[in-house]
């Protein structure tokens, strides 16, 4: 055996194993950025007047937070089935590779609709919307983008190595 306990040969497969109880922990990360963007963008659209009245009253504005809302709703919810069936100790390769990929996806849309919320003010570095949005890029792409996590739940689904 190796110094790190497991059989010569296997570290591939021990990688692999630690990638599917991290994914789950980068999309749960995910969904806490894209509900913090969520939560600063409502209270933007609140408070910023426009034309006498706040910009959460406008179609565009009020439809952006609830596309927002859902986004996240599904976002959580598959991570806690990834989690659960960890916790259960059955297979969650794939729902594990599944939930890091909607999040990874779900946080960089979510984002950029609060940037797009706050105008002008979201891109400035004093901005909460700033850090949110460059925070999201960091988990889109950390432990495999979404694409290689696709990939693996595109060969759960087909059974076939796909390229």
């Amino acid at each position: 055996t190796s110094p790190c306990n497991g059989a010569n040969g296997q570290g591939f497969y021990i990688f692999m194993e630690a990638l599917d109880r991290f994914r789950p922990q980068y999309a749960a990360q995910s969904v806490g950025i894209a509900q913090a963007a969520y939560e600063a963008a409502v209270t933007h659209c609140k408070e910023r007047i426009q034309f006498g009245e706040p910009i959460g009253i406008f179609q565009t504005n009020s439809f952006k937070l609830v596309d927002m809302n859902l986004a996240i709703e599904g976002a959580r919810y598959v991570v806690y089935k990834a989690a659960w069936l960890c916790d259960q100790g059955r297979a969650f390769s794939t729902e594990a590779a599944g939930c890091r990929a909607y999040a990874a996806d779900m946080v960089m849309k979510v984002t950029t609709e609060a940037l797009q919320i706050h105008g002008g003010y979201g891109l400035m570095v004093e901005s909460p919307i700033h850090r949110y949005f460059r925070d999201a890029k960091f988990f889109a792409v950390m432990l495999g983008t979404a694409e290689i996590c696709k990939l693996v739940v595109a060969r759960a689904i087909t059974g076939l190595r796909i390229r």
